[in-house]
């Protein structure tokens, strides 16, 4: 996906029709088949909603190698393409998966507009914290993390182990 920075924030464009994409459009995601001489596969491809619909039918009717069960899907008028909505975790652009599941839970994964907001997200510096077991200020490697070394690992959970007993 086409991303530019602006110097004023990133811009993203549709892999599809390189349109550019309004901060307040969804970015639509699906996997598209992989062809030429880069190999068998498929690849995540992001762009706009008016894509979607195109692209899908055309790898469908055109690229994809059907299995029996999908063929009989596809004859009795089954098959589908089905949206299930997400947020950037990074940005809060919406983001709308298309899949041929149709799936009655939300998407409760991490999911990214692009992989600007994903790297983004990802290498920012962590914020220091307070060490539970000596309250020294450390910058956690994890951001799960309790204690700012092993042996205060060790000296947190001796106490807890005390204190149940």
């Amino acid at each position: 996906m086409g991303v530019v920075d602006t110097g004023n924030g990133t811009r993203i464009e549709c892999d599809n029709c390189e349109r550019e994409l309004e901060p307040e459009d969804p970015v639509a995601v699906w996997h598209h088949k992989r062809g030429g001489d880069l190999g068998a596969g498929y690849v995540k491809t992001r762009g706009c909603l008016e894509c979607v619909d195109a692209a899908l039918t055309e790898e469908i009717r055109n690229v994809r190698g059907f299995s029996l069960r999908r063929t009989f899907r596809l004859m009795g008028g089954e098959y589908g393409v089905y949206a299930r909505e997400a947020e950037c975790n990074h940005c809060g652009r919406g983001i709308v998966f298309a899949t041929e599941t149709n799936y009655k839970e939300p998407y409760t994964r991490t999911a990214y507009c692009s992989e600007h907001c994903r790297d983004e997200h990802t290498t920012h510096p962590r914020k220091p914290k307070i060490c539970k077991a000596c309250s020294v200020r450390f910058v956690p490697t994890r951001s799960d993390a309790k204690t700012c070394s092993p042996a205060c690992k060790q000296k947190l959970y001796r106490q807890r182990k005390h204190a149940i007993h």
